[in-house]
């Protein structure tokens, strides 16, 4: 983990960024000496670079770098020093029960379907398409 750039930060931010990161060292490190600094900003602005990696670390430690990714890690793959691919983690899927579809359908207002026929009619001319 890099980080790119700090800004000094009152208190409070300090605070919410330690709760935040609490599982970086080298992160709770930099804020530690950011709290030591004079508080003379409003906010603080942190930018965490992704961990770069070779194609050849991929290839020969592709599970510990698939955990990471698992972990929530954005990782960047480079060949020859120039980023070739992006490793982050997908999104996990919601599953929506029956249930609150059927209700959610239940709820929703009555289309009347002549009517809006004729509301699009209204507004698309079908001679010209469009």
């Amino acid at each position: 983990m890099q980080i790119s750039h700090w800004t000094i930060a009152c208190s409070p931010e300090i605070l919410e960024l330690r709760a935040t990161l609490a599982n970086s060292a080298l992160v709770n490190r930099a804020i530690t000496r950011l709290a030591r600094l004079p508080q003379c900003a409003t906010c603080a602005t942190l930018r965490i670079m992704p961990r770069s990696i070779t194609q050849r670390e991929l290839r020969n430690d592709s599970g510990a770098v698939l955990r990471e990714v698992q972990a929530g890690q954005t990782i960047i793959v480079t060949r020859n020093g120039v980023p070739v691919a992006e490793l982050r983690p997908v999104p996990p899927h919601r599953f929506v029960p029956r249930a609150v579809i059927a209700e959610g359908a239940h709820r929703a207002p009555h289309v009347d379907a002549r009517r809006l026929r004729e509301d699009l009619d209204a507004v698309v001319d079908q001679a010209t398409g469009g």
